[in-house]
């Protein structure tokens, strides 16, 4: 947690009520999904993560009015109180999948606009693993009002009840529901309780007394073997810059390493799909995130790619914005080589003329 956020906010009960929905939750557990419903007819939704432009696109044409803003909760702040009046639905704050929330929260209620509810999205299959790894998992799950599972169709029942009752020990106020990942998500949400401001001013209090969450992982240090994203004996921290055209990373919370690949030229699809697979196949474990909108070979749509651990799912975007065509894809995760994505993506572009 920055200086800046001193852990005394007073959040008044008339402001939460007014304040826009904040939305947590890891890579891939489904906070994007949910942001499009609160934000459906007429919302607007504020991406408070890196790099929110990604997620901006693949709501372009769906949502009226979508900022990327980057993870500084100072221009959250800015964002919300631009779109505060103009929005003429429900105004959504998605933040960082990877960041502590105390920082954000703390920085809405500074500014007179606390959030009126905290949802946190809990992917089901990987929540009791991610616990264990992520230090800001739990806080997410501490800070929500409600928590929706997702992928409760990949796990047995009784998983979902060791997971249910791992959720409660952490925090016994927050509702737990199955999500329906759509509108049904949107309703359940508004039916919600508000955030309680008392609450949410201790939870905040707590974080600044704790100090910033620990950025080194007890596995950070372990050796992989093999794959695209072998880390050659490079610390998680070694790949906060490149000197690769179109690779770009920084480290994150918990020793996480953020790489963002990008081109001009399309991708074959093939090429990147089998690439991608031998990555999970070999890394699943440690991959915290795979999303791009991706500019394939033979198609006027972007592709929207999306992957977590093992998972890998695509699907393709109405249109293009305006402007230049531009492939961007980020790999998140443990241990990964920058250096060796950027070949293994670079493998993948088209021959020039190669695209639509």
């Amino acid at each position: 947690m920055s200086a800046t956020n001193t852990g005394a906010a007073v959040v008044r009960p008339e402001a939460a009520a007014a304040g826009p929905v904040l939305v947590l939750g890891l890579p891939g557990a489904g906070k994007t999904t949910l942001a499009a419903a609160l934000a459906a007819g007429g919302g607007a939704v504020v991406h408070a993560g890196w790099p929110g432009e990604l997620d901006a696109l693949a709501l372009a044409g769906t949502i009226d009015d979508v900022r990327a803003v980057g993870a500084d909760p100072r221009a959250a702040v800015r964002a919300v109180a631009d779109l505060a009046a103009a929005a003429g639905g429900r105004l959504v704050v998605e933040a960082d999948g990877l960041a502590d929330p105390a920082p954000l929260v703390a920085a809405l209620a500074d500014a007179g606009t606390p959030p009126s509810r905290i949802v946190a999205v809990v992917d089901a299959l990987h929540i009791l693993d991610q616990l264990g790894r992520h230090p800001a998992a739990a806080e997410q799950v501490a800070f929500a009002d409600l928590l929706l599972l997702t992928r409760t169709d990949l796990v047995r029942p009784e998983a979902i009840a060791a997971v249910r009752g791992r959720l409660a020990a952490i925090n016994p106020s927050a509702a737990i529901v199955v999500a329906a990942r759509g509108a049904a998500d949107a309703e359940t949400v508004e039916a919600a309780p508000a955030a309680d401001p008392v609450r949410l001013a201790g939870l905040v209090a707590a974080a600044a007394a704790r100090g910033p969450l620990d950025h080194h992982h007890e596995d950070g240090d372990r050796h992989h073997h093999g794959g695209p994203g072998h880390d050659h004996g490079h610390g998680p921290h070694d790949h906060g810059s490149h000197g690769h055209d179109g690779v770009s990373g920084r480290p994150g919370p918990g020793g996480v390493v953020s790489v963002l690949l990008s081109g001009d030229r399309p991708l074959d699809q093939v090429r990147l799909i089998d690439r991608l697979s031998a990555l999970l196949s070999d890394r699943g474990t440690d991959v915290v995130r795979i999303k791009g909108v991706l500019d394939i070979a033979g198609s006027n749509r972007p592709l929207l790619l999306e992957g977590v651990h093992m998972l890998l799912e695509g699907r393709w975007l109405p249109a293009w914005p305006e402007g230049p065509r531009r492939s961007r894809l980020v790999v998140a995760g443990f241990g990964l080589d920058g250096h060796a994505l950027a070949h293994a993506f670079e493998d993948c572009l088209a021959g020039p003329g190669g695209g639509a």
